[in-house]
């Protein structure tokens, strides 16, 4: 018999979410420029679409290849006494085998609000992805999505409505140093990810701490954040326990000799991973901790190549390496590794972002009879984006 939470319990947890406000959209730099040249009414600063495909081939024999494919358009707009909103919406689809996720809209408002230059407010709301009633294939596809490996773009394809309200302050300590404290909350309404099921995602509550230096053209940003996440219940029935998830960053940016380098590590903890599967009631896969860290850098032309016709070229090349472990977690265990070439094509509007890149990594697939053997992973990936800034913002 699984548990049930008591009334007591929820209440308990309702005061706690009461009493932080979520920091999700966490821009140290916004708080120091948010309220610089605004007008009175919202405009535009920044527009961009974002076109992209990528895929994992673990072979044949692992069921095929997973494939995602996705559209994004996403405005930044502003208005006087520091006022900032963020609109974006999504086409995604995805398939693998016989599983096919037809291509779905998502899409999201965070509105940001800074009454005085110390203090950041922002509330936002998700929408839900409109995949509701999934049949095992297609829940199967969601869960492979979500795997941190394979880094896919929309990683909760079966989400429903989520509510998020933070506070973010921030603190000069000194002329190169800045320090920023925020906390909140997120609510996730019920879905129906299987015919006859409605699931009720746990809330979160989360507090971050930032820090920025400044020197000269280089940069050092460090990251921590802790999130206390409720129980997912069905029909009042415990799916999955509170969890604790812990995640940090620390990266490093300089520009020299006109080339930039930028360089970031950052690693995410959770003392229980597990996958649900609301037909079975349950959690069909349990285990943790489990780890997952990442490091990335990128280099390339820190000022575009003039080109004839106003059009600058600027080159870059960025890599990364994921890890996942131990063994035996139900996300699986493995590592994979990319190297992705982009160039920019720079106009006076803004710039056309083009990128291709190939991946390649080793992943062990965990069954409830335990851990499949490694399979060698070979991933691919392109793009293109169009970046707009309205008034040479």
């Amino acid at each position: 018999m699984r548990p049930i939470e008591t009334s007591a319990s929820r209440a308990r947890w309702a005061a706690a979410c009461a009493l932080l406000f979520v920091a999700l959209a966490l821009a140290p730099a916004r708080p120091a420029s948010a309220a610089e040249g605004l007008e009175n009414r919202f405009r535009a600063l920044e527009s961009s679409v974002v076109w992209e495909r990528m895929g994992w081939d673990p072979g044949a024999r692992a069921g095929g290849e997973i494939q995602e494919s996705a559209v994004t358009a996403a405005t930044e707009l502003a208005a006087g006494r520091g006022l900032e909103a963020r609109i974006e919406i999504a086409r995604v689809a995805a398939t693998r085998a016989r599983a096919h996720l037809d291509a779905a809209l998502r899409g999201a408002l965070l509105v940001r609000w800074m009454p005085v230059r110390e203090w950041l407010l922002q509330a936002g709301v998700g929408l839900p992805a409109g995949r509701n009633n999934l049949g095992p294939p297609e829940r199967a596809l969601a869960t492979l999505l979500g795997d941190p490996l394979f880094a896919f773009s929309d990683p909760d394809p079966a989400r429903g409505w989520r509510f998020h309200l933070g506070a973010l302050r921030g603190f000069a300590v000194s002329r190169r140093m800045e320090v920023f404290l925020g906390g909140g909350m997120e609510v996730a309404a019920s879905t129906s990810p299987a015919p006859g099921i409605r699931l009720d995602p746990g809330d979160r509550l989360l507090t971050t701490a930032a820090m920025r230096v400044t020197a000269g053209r280089s940069d050092v940003t460090a990251r921590l954040e802790a999130a206390l996440e409720g129980s997912d219940r069905s029909a009042g029935e415990v799916l999955r326990r509170k969890r604790t998830l812990l995640s940090g960053a620390i990266g490093a940016r300089t520009a020299l000799a006109g080339l930039y380098g930028s360089a970031a590590v950052e690693g995410q903890f959770c003392n229980r991973l597990s996958l649900i599967d609301p037909a079975l009631l349950g959690a069909r896969m349990s285990g943790g901790p489990g780890f997952f860290a990442r490091l990335a850098a990128e280099f390339g032309l820190d000022r575009p190549l003039a080109w004839p016709g106003a059009l600058g070229l600027r080159p870059a090349l960025g890599v990364s390496y994921g890890r996942l472990f131990p063994n035996g977690l139900p996300a699986g265990e493995g590592w994979t590794a990319w190297i992705v070439p982009r160039l920019a094509l720079v106009l006076p509007a803004g710039e056309l972002q083009l990128n291709g890149g190939w991946g390649s990594g080793s992943w062990s697939e965990w069954t409830p009879g335990g851990s499949r053997p490694a399979r060698e992973l070979s991933g691919w990936r392109w793009g293109a984006a169009w970046v707009h800034r309205w008034g040479g913002a």
